[in-house]
């Protein structure tokens, strides 16, 4: 009698974009996968990392909280895991703050999949790095993605980090001034920051 070997899915964080910028562990997790399954806002030169052979799954933008896509990526990840793969989630650098891990990782340990994370570098430290921008302290800093609802109340923080694409960036600016925002305000805009 055999018994099935259960795979097991590794959610990594892809940083900011460059591939200079992965940590051992998530190029570690990227050599032993068995499918590859990334927001398709990772740079190519990331994915090309996998070895030869790896299934490569794209599965759209990593900002998105859609319900339907959060439940179709779901699917692929426990197939796959089902068939006793090597799964590496390689998610968005930006996604890791926001709220679409917990989300994934509270799917994942309901269906009773295995699953570790391993992070990579943090977004405010290649700000820093890159830009020389500060933020005020840690404690006071505020993250939103492009998708997120701003309609609930919130008070303006000493810093904000706003993780947007590209083509959202003219109705954002326009959402933050339906809420208050002025164009009297320091701001910092970091287009591609690695």
């Amino acid at each position: 009698m055999s018994v099935a070997r259960k795979g097991k899915v590794y959610l990594v964080d892809a940083g900011p974009g460059d591939a200079r910028f992965l940590t051992l562990s998530a190029m570690e997790c990227l050599q032993k996968a068995d499918c590859l399954v990334y927001d398709d806002i990772i740079d190519k030169s990331i994915v090309d990392l996998a070895t030869d052979g790896t299934e490569l799954i794209a599965v759209g933008n990593g900002a998105a909280t859609n319900m339907a896509r959060r439940d179709a990526v779901l699917s692929i990840l426990q197939e796959k895991a089902d068939m006793g793969l090597t799964v590496v989630r390689l998610r968005w650098g930006g996604s890791f703050l926001l709220a679409g891990l917990g989300k994934e990782i509270a799917d994942l340990a309901g269906r009773s999949l295995a699953y570790e994370v391993v992070p990579g570098v943090g977004i405010l430290s290649i700000i820093k790095a890159y830009t020389g921008f500060s933020f005020v302290s840690p404690a006071s800093i505020a993250f939103w993605a492009g998708g997120d609802d701003l309609s609930r109340e919130f008070g303006m923080p000493e810093s904000a980090c706003f993780c947007i694409e590209d083509d959202e960036v003219s109705a954002f600016i326009g959402r933050l001034v339906e809420r208050g925002f002025h164009g009297d305000e320091h701001a910092v805009v970091i287009e591609r920051l690695s």
